[in-house]
């Protein structure tokens, strides 16, 4: 009877360790696909950022966080796909998101102004919304919808052009006539829109997502991106400060911090930035550090570089980078 009792006891114990095992692996591949999709959606290529979203909640059992399934939203909407966009925004609003003034003037939705389904989920979030704690509702008053406005404008005067640029080298080609005349127009909405964010940022600080929304608070990091090195350089303390008060992700700004180290002829951090050859090959631009990579990149919650270089067909081995990097060279 005591053996028993010891058997069962040890039973129960290893399944426990088990259990606690298997859950430990699906959060860790949950993380690692949001950290995907969130590089993917940085990048523009929504459907990618989509599917890798709904690749995190499968790993995890069909679970994720509010926030993480109203970005699945986004991408999926983004990506021209309807069905599944509204598949998470039900969810979300089963789930009790209250977000109300985000969600109506987020522009990834636009996509649906015609759409019956639409002021279903608008009412039923508005509902959420009304419904909430007072002391819970008083956060969500803190949106700057003046300055969430503002920078609506300014997310569309950076978009457009770019998004026109790519649509005309994808038709015509990089020598049509166009692209000179729409590189001019873009480079002035940059100049416009680089002294209204700077104005804002001087007035507000970084502004974070429940402050602007996600959209804005893209926006700002957009604009500093698109600017010249003297700016990036001036914002990048600014911007470090707000990754640490969590208003802007660790991947983003390391995204960033690589690509102002390189414009100044120092070597990257990160290993996000990839050039390519005449010949069409891909390869990792000069880093520190190579061999501890991924211990740097961990700390900014990006997935190992091995995975990341898959997307450009690169085998990563510290052998493989050196020789590309001389390959470049000799190219040059």
């Amino acid at each position: 009877m005591k053996i028993n009792l010891i058997l069962s006891s040890i039973l129960v114990i290893l399944m426990s360790l088990f259990y606690s095992i298997s859950l430990a692996q699906n959060i860790a591949d949950y993380n690692k696909n949001i950290r995907l999709a969130e590089k993917f959606y940085l990048e523009k290529e929504y459907r990618s950022a989509a599917n890798l979203y709904s690749t995190a909640f499968t790993a995890n059992g069909n679970r994720g966080t509010v926030r993480d399934r109203y970005e699945a939203a986004r991408c999926w909407s983004l990506a021209g796909i309807p069905d599944s966009a509204f598949l998470y925004l039900t969810k979300i609003s089963q789930a009790g998101f209250t977000e109300f003034d985000e969600i109506i003037q987020d522009t990834a939705f636009n996509l649906f102004n015609k759409d019956v389904r639409w002021p279903k989920i608008v009412d039923s979030i508005k509902s959420n919304f009304i419904n909430q704690d007072k002391d819970v509702r008083w956060q969500f008053k803190k949106l700057n919808k003046p300055v969430m406005a503002i920078l609506d404008t300014i997310y569309h005067d950076d978009q457009n052009p770019r998004n026109l640029l790519q649509k005309i080298i994808a038709q015509k080609g990089e020598s049509d006539p166009q692209i000179q005349s729409i590189n001019l127009y873009m480079h002035q909405k940059d100049s416009i829109n680089r002294e209204k964010v700077k104005k804002i940022i001087s007035e507000f600080g970084w502004l974070g997502k429940n402050e602007v929304g996600q959209q804005g608070n893209q926006t700002l990091f957009l604009v500093i991106q698109h600017s010249d090195l003297a700016t990036q350089i001036e914002y990048l303390p600014i911007m470090r400060n707000a990754m640490k008060e969590g208003k802007m992700s660790s991947a983003s700004f390391a995204i960033f911090e690589d690509r102002v180290a390189l414009q100044q002829g120092k070597e990257q951090i990160y290993g996000s930035q990839i050039a390519q050859l005449g010949n069409g090959k891909f390869y990792v631009l000069p880093m520190i550090d190579p061999i501890n990579v991924d211990e740097r990149r961990a700390q900014a919650r990006l997935i190992p570089i091995s995975e990341y270089l898959k997307k450009f067909n690169i085998i990563w081995s510290i052998k493989r980078y050196k020789k590309d990097l001389l390959d470049a060279s000799k190219a040059q």
